[in-house]
């Protein structure tokens, strides 16, 4: 029966339905052993769907990433805000993460495993049926509690990309793979992003996709061909100090420009066809006043609901992504 929603609710969130997604770019490299979709019930898996009711519109994704004070499971809630009921439980596992496609048929949803692998289900999202299950090695997360997900569909919800650690470079270096969501099959490239700690999947389109770096204070603008291979790649610097940060960054109905929602307050737009960058009326005020998250969308695009804290941390931003706390590890 639908439950009462938890008091603590977490930052990661997302809309039914809500279309955000970006494609990746694979470059060449030898095809690695497929793994694929495999039955749920052939494997071991602590992901496991709970008295599901089909989604409706408006409707939210919560990722809480600890049930109770000493779980170490997390799980994600289907919530009615209007209702304010949890109408299904996805129990996950340690270290939980999950994406939703663009036409909110499929949730993918990502929990620790054995070693540094990670299990990856396909979840029917109207019947709750977990469709199959996949393993990817060297997930990228955070300490604590996500503010926004390592994953994200393709547009066109042919392809799931996951953010993962660079086993062959230093700490916070990472690159993006890319899962065929017809058979679970792991393409044969790889992205490799450099010190870009746990960056953001911005947006997408056919022949190229954006993401946000935060250690280094830009965007990446890659290119790809009809397959998705990588043809060029450039780059666009914040015109502020890193340490004003970056909250949220959403890519406009039209396609034409990405709004940025800075550390302290500011909104501010970024022309993504040419690279330009213009102020609006929303200034900014104290640094560390809008922490990083997936800041929920409104269906339409129009409306973008972000919280705020009185008592702002300024240095949060300068040390973000660079401390032991929030830069992503290599499980030992």
């Amino acid at each position: 029966m639908p439950s009462k929603v938890p008091n603590r609710v977490l930052p990661l969130l997302m809309p039914v339905g809500l279309v955000t997604a970006t494609l990746l770019a694979c470059g060449p490299q030898a095809r690695p052993q497929d793994v694929g979709w495999q039955k749920f019930e052939s494997r071991s898996s602590p992901i496991e769907v709970n008295n599901w009711t089909a989604p409706q519109r408006g409707w939210l994704y919560v990722l809480d990433t600890q049930v109770g004070p000493h779980d170490v499971a997390g799980r994600v809630s289907l919530v009615d805000p209007e209702a304010g009921k949890v109408m299904g439980v996805i129990s996950i596992g340690a270290r939980p993460d999950f994406a939703l496609s663009p036409d909110g048929t499929r949730l993918y949803v990502a929990s620790e495993g054995q070693a540094q692998q990670s299990n990856v289900a396909e979840i029917d999202t109207a019947s709750g049926r977990i469709l199959g299950v996949t393993t990817v090695d060297d997930r990228v997360v955070p300490e604590g509690a996500p503010p926004y997900s390592g994953m994200i569909v393709s547009s066109d919800g042919l392809t799931l990309r996951i953010l993962l650690y660079d086993p062959k470079g230093p700490d916070g270096d990472v690159r993006l793979a890319t899962f065929d969501t017809r058979t679970g099959d792991l393409e044969p490239g790889e992205l490799f992003m450099g010190n870009c700690s746990y960056g953001r999947l911005i947006d997408d389109a056919a022949d190229h996709f954006d993401f946000l770096c935060p250690t280094i204070n830009r965007i990446w603008h890659m290119r790809v061909d009809e397959t998705a291979h990588l043809t060029a790649k450039d780059f666009v610097v914040f015109p502020w100090e890193r340490r004003i940060g970056i909250a949220q960054t959403v890519l406009t109905p039209n396609g034409k420009n990405i709004v940025i929602v800075r550390g302290d307050g500011a909104i501010v737009t970024l022309d993504a066809a040419t690279g330009e960058f213009a102020n609006t009326h929303v200034k900014g005020d104290i640094q560390g006043r809008v922490l990083p998250a997936a800041w929920p969308l409104s269906p339409d695009g129009q409306r973008l609901y972000v919280g705020w804290s009185d008592y702002p941390n300024r240095r949060f931003y300068l040390d973000y992504g660079r401390s032991s706390v929030s830069d992503p590890r290599r499980k030992r």
